[in-house]
């Protein structure tokens, strides 16, 4: 019986057929092309970013006067609750 080593002796390089080796080149091809650069990539991370401190800001902006405005309302039509028991 042979060695486990001495068969790896017989193993021969064998060629790709055309096609194969078309196709393969062709995938690796598309995969470097549909790769963002790193300028586009932190680019659009900024800009997403941007969008998002730019919304929070403006629900800040909306939501502080509206409070500010119904307690003044509700002071006004003396709907606050006193919660004091003694002055």
């Amino acid at each position: 019986m042979k060695e486990p080593f001495d068969m790896l002796s017989q193993i021969q390089q064998v060629d790709a057929s055309p096609f194969l080796w078309t196709r393969i080149q062709q995938k690796i091809k598309e995969h470097r092309e549909n790769k963002l650069s790193p300028a586009f990539a932190y680019l659009l991370g900024l800009s997403f970013v941007l969008l998002i401190s730019l919304n929070v800001w403006v629900i800040a902006q909306k939501t502080t006067p509206a409070t500010l405005e119904s307690k003044h309302i509700a002071q006004t039509m003396n709907l606050l609750p006193n919660n004091t028991l003694y002055k």
